[in-house]
């Protein structure tokens, strides 16, 4: 019995051994960097904005684009 605790014992030293070197080994951790297409997101908040105004000028339509929100939201 006790030699069964004894191989066991030395069973985890073993794999906490080689863990610690697996840790040490192991690449440095990758940080990944988001991309931001500057030009891009301009572009699109003018197209926006643009879009804000032409919907603001019709009563019709902001009408239904709130409804049409509001079922997509229910939904």
């Amino acid at each position: 019995m006790q030699e069964k605790i004894e191989e066991a014992h030395a069973a985890v030293l073993k794999e906490k051994e080689a863990a610690k070197l697996a840790i040490e080994q192991a690449p440095p951790k990758i940080v990944e960097v988001p991309v931001v297409d500057t030009e891009k997101v301009e572009q699109l908040t003018s197209k926006n904005k643009e879009l804000e105004v032409v919907i603001n000028r019709s009563p019709i339509n902001s009408t239904f684009l709130f409804r049409h929100k509001i079922h997509n939201l229910i939904l």
